[in-house]
């Protein structure tokens, strides 16, 4: 729709100019570079073609020629574009935010200012992952590719990756849900195991490249002096609460960091299935934890500089730690997926 809106201007004369006032979101810039390539184009809507331009942009961001694997990455773009990128318009609000850094709770699949729900399916979502994951499996044993090429690759596999978990995350959780109102104990035990190791595989596939890593966005102390630990506190609290006064956008804040998931939001949802699995054996109601998880972003805040110091800094993408944390993912949610369809 975006893309539709940015030609049509420009073919009734109506746009002077194309500029973004961004956020500091790290998005992957796809699609932000197919909108402003539009700009340079003296041709009308109807001569577009998004498969062309994936092609052409394919090309360009890893600098492949004309092989088997780079066909395969163009198809895998292709897929993402068809789903990922394109929001059903019976689907309110914009965008998409996993539930991954979201405070656990019964019901997670919303459709508002920040929406979870999604227009396809996981299994759709593991095509993608899958496609664009082989081919740069297979393009790592090359010469050719290195450098920039190479990290951009593995950036956007991880980027992939990290879809599918929060997608099979939210059938999952539901899956969950329904296991929990049934009482049934053991299968309870066995999915929220699932999903908790998913995470931990997740964490450790984002620690693989430093641009994903929380390490990467954090102040360092060579540069910020005396004034390290404050600067800290207040990325810290920027990451978790955005600010002291306005706890309510702890959604908001959150975010897909290697080191972050890990920690902090492993320890989150492992409350609540904690929580979850108490009532099932106790037949007592669950309570909000709302204070437990404003509890457990102090903690991680506090002890913010220790962690920082454990995780260390990632100079370079380590290609054979994504692709075996990558494989670890992809073989879990084949195991997954039956019981998300059962």
């Amino acid at each position: 729709n975006i893309v539709k809106e940015a030609l049509l201007a420009v073919d009734e004369g109506g746009a002077k100019g194309l500029g973004v006032a961004m956020e500091g979101i790290a998005q992957n810039e796809a699609l932000y570079d197919m909108v402003y390539s539009i700009v340079w184009r003296d041709t009308g809507v109807d001569s577009f073609s998004i498969h062309h331009w994936i092609e052409q942009w394919v090309t360009s961001r890893y600098g492949l020629g004309n092989n088997l694997p780079k066909r395969r990455i163009v198809s895998a773009w292709k897929c993402a574009f068809k789903h990922f990128y394109a929001r059903s318009k019976e689907l309110s609000g914009w965008g998409f935010k996993s539930i991954v850094g979201e405070r656990p709770e019964f019901n997670m699949r919303t459709d508002d200012f920040q929406p979870t729900d999604i227009s396809y399916t996981p299994l759709e979502s593991l095509r993608c992952g899958k496609e664009l994951f082989y081919a740069a499996e297979s393009l790592s044993h090359y010469l050719s590719l290195r450098g920039n090429g190479m990290s951009c690759l593995l950036y956007d596999v991880i980027d992939f990756l990290r879809q599918l978990v929060g997608d099979v995350m939210l059938e999952l959780h539901e899956l969950i849900i329904k296991t929990f109102k049934s009482n049934d104990a053991h299968r309870f035990k066995t999915l929220s195991n699932a999903f908790l190791k998913l995470l931990r595989y997740l964490d450790r596939l984002l620690l693989s490249h430093p641009a994903w890593s929380m390490n990467t966005f954090l102040p360092k102390k060579e540069i910020s002096g005396r004034d390290y630990e404050k600067h800290l506190s207040q990325t810290g609290m920027l990451f978790t609460k955005w600010h002291s006064a306005s706890p309510a956008l702890h959604s908001y804040a959150s975010r897909q960091y290697g080191g972050m998931i890990g920690t902090l939001y492993y320890s989150r949802w492992k409350l609540w299935f904690d929580s979850l699995e108490k009532s099932l054996s106790s037949l007592k109601e669950v309570h909000s934890l709302s204070r437990e998880y404003s509890k457990q972003e102090d903690q991680w805040l506090w002890k913010l500089s220790t962690l920082v110091s454990e995780l260390g800094e990632k100079q370079r993408a380590d290609p054979f730690e994504v692709f075996s944390n990558g494989f670890k993912i992809l073989f879990l949610v084949k195991d997954i997926f039956p019981a998300l369809h059962d």
